[in-house]
């Protein structure tokens, strides 16, 4: 039990952050060209990612979509990251 509480007070080592990051690059559509099927995504699906610029600086809107294999679409989903 002490050996549990000394490690929760320990402070985690920082991320490591990628130099001359410009996340301007990765804004737009993204299309799915591979990946193993899990529940959320059964086999002969696929997914696209869209990442666009938002209001604020430094937030990003996310819009997920996923498709059947004839093209339509299944689910979506969407959200901001900062």
């Amino acid at each position: 039990m002490i050996a549990a509480g000394v490690a929760q007070d320990k402070v985690p080592d920082p991320l490591p952050f990628v130099r001359d990051f410009k996340p301007g690059r990765y804004l737009g559509k993204w299309h799915e060209v591979a990946r193993l099927p899990t529940a959320v995504q059964p086999a002969e699906t696929l997914a696209v990612a869209e990442y666009t610029a938002g209001k604020e600086a430094g937030q990003v809107t996310v819009r997920n979509t996923s498709f059947d294999k004839t093209g339509r679409k299944l689910s979506e989903i969407a959200g901001e990251a900062r």
